[in-house]
């Protein structure tokens, strides 16, 4: 089943790629009349997008985790202190 973000994004793809063919418009003289139509699509793109972050509607269907600041930092951390044989501290060398 697929979503309504996945929808809009698939119908944004084709409709931009029928917008790039479509010779009129390519031939038209101004490319403000093009440009005003692409930026058209990408908006109902982006209010559909917005719309389902508002009703929380994303589907994790792998129910993966989402990294979050917190993860990391914790992975900096564990990073920090397991590479270089705990050598945290400047050393010196001379």
């Amino acid at each position: 089943m697929e979503t309504n973000v996945n929808h809009a994004k698939r119908m944004l793809a084709k409709n931009l790629r029928i917008l790039a063919l479509d010779r009129e418009k390519l031939e038209n003289p101004d490319p403000d009349i093009w440009e005003g139509r692409a930026i058209n699509l990408v908006e109902e793109y982006s209010a559909v997008l917005y719309q389902s972050y508002k009703e929380g509607s994303f589907e994790n269907k792998q129910n993966k985790k989402t990294w979050s600041f917190w993860n990391a930092v914790f992975y900096c951390g564990t990073i920090y202190t397991t590479i270089g044989e705990y050598f945290i501290s400047c050393r010196d060398f001379s």
